[in-house]
């Protein structure tokens, strides 16, 4: 905003007016400039217009766009009329006096013969007083009782209510309750049973995984180079084949059947590693083992792949069937790259007789059709192989989860149930100490009942004796208070006139003397105005 310089300029000179800060002359600044240019010039205009055509009044020096303001001119108007109003106000005035007059004069006999009907009628009224005070006040005593009964029969009514319905809610919150004991002993029983039940599966997983820990089922040779690997003795070992792979369950067999002792195979970066662990054992004499350096495996290759493919019952070539870290590629398709795996038998004998006993076949339930036609098969135990305890510890694991996961949901509803058993046995006790005092309010209820009982029919009695002597005594003073109305009605009309006639001369009384008074006001301002109207002219 530092190079708008008319913008500035702007918010400067609404900044010079009265009470106008910085921030609000920006404000008016900007409205200015989003109004459209029609209106922004008609602002302009209007600003210019009032301070070129708009003065004083020579006279009394109020604003004006002419020689005299709009008040100065009308005055001498006003003062012509006044004067002729004067006139005509003297002659009403002198009739409205006359009337007034008469009108006094007949209400004066009639307040005379009011005042005889009130001096006889005083006695009546004195006793009919004291008669309708006692009344009254018997009267209140007995509504104010009849409250109090009614109040106390509300309360015994509502009492026997409450009562009737708290024993009601006990039964409910009786049933309720034994539902939650119900609902609470089964949430126990169920998270019992699979607190077991994770125990049990908790300790076969410990079994398992100390197992895999100590390489249970493994050669010699491979425990002992394994543990000298996590002591860190022996570098660039990763493992035997069998901890590197996963299989899926349904080619379990198959693969441990076609990998066969290759899987205690163990696997190293160079062969200067695997040297390192040959010459161990050997100081150890610690067995034997087969060593798969990374850096010289060779792959295997089935050229007969593609055909395969379309054989009945091939499931795939084995190393396809698995899964690895991609840097142990060459290890096994070195192994498991020419091997074949078939639904069974029949569909692995007619593939071997087809492509002439070129490669191994492995049926999915373990039998096995060699290269050259010979065949090794029989019985296998699912659980008796390492694949077959990895895959066991898989399962066991995400079942453990699962159970994981019901056991908290089951103490949760154990809880929830806990805490709805506590609130039903809350709510029963409170509903007990409920009934107990709606039993105490029923019995103090009906005592209340019959003390206000006996109160009403007293009362009721002292009324019905008042109630004849202001009877009679009402008629007497009825009679009287007719004769006095019709008096006071006379009085009324001729007072009521007289004050009229009054009222109406003081009216124009007093405007005669105002009209007469400001018509000679404004003639005196008129000519003092001329006078200096004249002189300024001048």
């Amino acid at each position: 905003m530092e190079g708008a310089l008319p913008l500035v300029k702007l918010i400067e000179e609404f900044a010079k007016l009265p009470g106008v800060g910085r921030k609000t002359a920006q404000r008016f600044a900007f409205h200015i400039l989003n109004l459209p240019e029609e209106k922004a010039r008609d602002f302009s205009q209007a600003i210019l217009d009032a301070r070129t055509k708009i003065k004083k009044c020579p006279v009394c020096g109020n604003l004006t766009d002419g020689e005299l303001c709009p008040i100065c001119s009308a005055k001498g108007r006003e003062a012509e009329e006044a004067a002729r109003s004067a006139g005509t106000l003297a002659k009403e005035l002198e009739e409205l006096r006359s009337q007034a007059d008469l009108g006094t004069a007949g209400a004066a006999e009639a307040k005379a013969l009011l005042s005889a009907l009130a001096a006889a009628a005083q006695e009546v009224m004195d006793r009919d007083g004291a008669v309708r005070r006692e009344a009254n006040e018997l009267e209140d005593r007995l509504e104010e009782a009849q409250k109090e009964a009614r109040a106390a029969r509300r309360q015994y009514d509502g009492a026997v209510e409450e009562r009737d319905a708290v024993k009601n809610v006990i039964q409910g919150y009786q049933l309720r309750m034994d539902a939650r004991k119900k609902k609470w002993d089964q949430t126990r029983d169920a998270h019992m049973k699979l607190q077991m039940e994770e125990n049990a599966l908790t300790s076969r997983i410990k079994l398992l995984t100390e197992m895999e820990k100590e390489h249970e089922g493994y050669t010699r040779a491979v425990k002992l180079v394994m543990g000298e690997a996590q002591r860190g003795a022996l570098h660039g070992i990763h493992g035997p084949v069998a901890d590197l792979l996963k299989v899926p369950d349904r080619y379990t067999v198959a693969i441990e059947t076609a990998l066969g002792g290759a899987m205690q195979n163990l696997v190293v970066d160079r062969e200067e590693d695997g040297k390192a662990v040959i010459q161990y054992l050997k100081r150890r004499d610690g067995g034997r083992a087969t060593i798969l350096p990374l850096s010289s495996i060779r792959p295997g290759f089935l050229k007969e792949g593609d055909a395969l493919e379309k054989e009945p019952g091939f499931v795939g070539v084995a190393n396809r069937l698995i899964s690895f870290d991609p840097r142990y590629q060459n290890v096994f398709s070195n192994l498991l790259g020419r091997v074949v795996i078939a639904q069974n038998m029949d569909k692995a004998m007619a593939m071997a007789r087809k492509f002439g006993h070129r490669f191994r076949i492995v049926t999915l339930d373990g039998q096995v059709l060699n290269p050259g036609g010979s065949m090794t098969g029989g019985s296998v135990s699912r659980s008796a192989g390492v694949l077959s305890r990895a895959n066991e510890l898989t399962v066991l694991k995400d079942r453990l989860n699962v159970l994981t996961e019901s056991l908290a949901a089951a103490q949760r509803e154990k809880d929830e149930a806990g805490r709805e058993l506590s609130a039903a046995r809350y709510d029963l006790q409170v509903a007990e100490g409920q009934r107990r005092a709606a039993e105490d309010a029923v019995l103090k209820g009906q005592g209340e009942v019959r003390q206000y009982e006996v109160l009403l029919e007293g009362v009721r009695t002292s009324a019905e004796n008042l109630e004849g002597e202001q009877e009679a005594l009402t008629q007497r003073l009825a009679d009287n208070r007719l004769q006095q109305q019709t008096v006071r009605q006379e009085i009324g009309t001729h007072e009521a006139e007289a004050a009229s006639l009054r009222e109406s001369a003081r009216e124009k009384l007093a405007g005669q003397t105002d009209l007469q008074a400001y018509s000679n006001q404004l003639s005196g301002e008129m000519s003092q105005r001329k006078e200096q109207l004249a002189g300024l002219r001048a």
